[in-house]
């Protein structure tokens, strides 16, 4: 066993045997005088013979690089992501993303961070779902990224937010975005969120641009156009500047 003094911290090293797929379960114990018996964490995987793949929370950072999504991802309540300029996180199915930590995706003007389908020709209920953010504060942020092949159009609930991007009670600095070719009756849905949204593109957006519910939100220099309903469909406080 590792021993870790008072006072003291440590690495612990997990090692995964890749010669066996799929989930994989393990418990590590922690043992000390000051804590009741059988306290441990929970470990879990899921082994895949994809390179980069993605499923369940994500690492607290992601380098430049194109990643398979085979599951629904997170990011808790507490925890990080960084995401760098230059990926790709390409959706392998109906999966969502949902964000209720800190994200910080941090793409360039030259080296943009893109969000997309892995099957370019995938249609329907085959692409991907979207993000959801809850409770998510200004800390959070989105710097110079794509995001294409939303498929959204499903029943109102928790699997099927109806939006390529829906805040709700979340604040998230939003800058120099572009949304195309998504099918949503929202491209984005504010409900009770008030970000920054600047130097925006949403196009093709099979539904309303932006639907605003409760919240102010702050809305800059965007373009909206070939949408199936209205730019801006707004029942609360709204700010604007060339949008």
């Amino acid at each position: 066993p590792m021993i870790i003094g008072p006072h003291e911290t440590g690495k612990i090293s997990i090692i995964a045997n890749n010669s066996t797929l799929g989930p994989v379960e393990d418990f590590m114990a922690i043992n000390s005088d000051q804590l009741a018996d059988e306290i441990g964490i929970n470990l879990t995987m899921n082994g895949s013979e994809i390179d980069f793949a993605l499923s369940g929370n994500l690492p607290s950072y992601l380098g430049e690089n194109t990643y398979t999504v085979i599951e629904d991802i997170y990011v808790d309540a507490g925890e990080y992501s960084y995401i760098d300029a230059g990926t790709q996180i390409l959706f392998d199915g109906n999966y969502t993303m949902y964000i209720e930590g800190t994200i910080v995706v941090s793409g360039t003007e030259t080296d943009s961070v893109k969000f997309d389908n892995l099957d370019p020709e995938a249609i329907g209920e085959m692409n991907w779902n979207g993000f959801v953010f809850t409770n998510v504060g200004s800390e959070s942020s989105l710097n110079y990224i794509s995001i294409t092949g939303v498929h959204s159009e499903g029943p109102t609930d928790d699997d099927h937010p109806r939006a390529v991007l829906k805040l709700e009670n979340s604040n998230p600095n939003i800058s120099n975005i572009n949304l195309f070719q998504n099918e949503a009756l929202k491209c984005i849905h504010l409900v009770g969120s008030s970000p920054n949204i600047s130097n925006f593109i949403i196009n093709n957006a099979g539904g309303d641009g932006i639907n605003v519910k409760d919240g102010a939100p702050t809305i800059t220099n965007g373009v909206i156009k070939n949408g199936g309903y209205n730019g801006i469909y707004n029942n609360c406080l709204l700010y604007t500047s060339d949008a």
